[in-house]
């Protein structure tokens, strides 16, 4: 009987690290809402180049209340999430449309899309990644029992929330510490 290969991924907050966000405030990341809004990070292609090239796929996630609350139609979340899989080789964009007042098991930090991703992709968990800014991924990453890689920012949550070992100042130094770190 053949041995199977172990599929590892890379789970990537999309708002923030895969495209800009439009604007701040002290509640949040304020997301875009229409295609005139919504702007890759380019710089970020060549790091993610280097983590498929290394074998993983590379998943987004990204919880979109708009979609729920109708300022995001979801033809423009379509088109939004169109976009990252072709310029950045993503294999699937999984999207959690629920606002707060909906109860359901995909909005962060509930690891509802971590595991429809692990199920449909039959993505080794302990030896996959998360690269995020946001503390709720940090939570995600600990309950899934994946590798969290935070990018310091201003959602980082309070600094006891993630310890320091976890943290990097960008996607280029959370790439390469995702390819430095041995196989699980």
């Amino acid at each position: 009987m053949a041995k199977q290969s172990i599929i590892r991924a890379v789970f990537i907050e999309r708002d923030g690290i895969l495209n800009t966000i439009p604007a701040s405030t002290r509640l949040g990341k304020v997301l875009p809402k229409k295609m005139e809004e919504f702007h890759v990070i380019k710089e970020a292609k060549p790091h993610l180049e280097r983590l498929i090239e290394a074998g993983f796929l590379l998943i987004a996630t990204t919880h979109q209340p708009g979609i729920s609350k109708k300022t995001l139609l979801q033809e423009h979340l379509d088109r939004m999430n169109e976009v990252l899989v072709t310029y950045f080789g993503l294999s699937e964009v999984f999207c959690c449309p629920d606002d707060a007042s909906n109860e359901c098991s995909c909005k962060k930090p509930l690891p509802g899309l971590i595991l429809i991703a692990q199920q449909r992709f039959k993505i080794h968990l302990p030896g996959s990644f998360i690269i995020s800014d946001d503390w709720r991924d940090y939570k995600v990453a600990k309950t899934v029992g994946c590798r969290p890689v935070i990018i310091r920012s201003p959602y980082n949550g309070k600094g006891e929330l993630i310890p320091d070992i976890s943290k990097v100042n960008d996607l280029a130094a959370a790439v390469e510490k995702i390819l430095r770190t041995p196989r699980e």
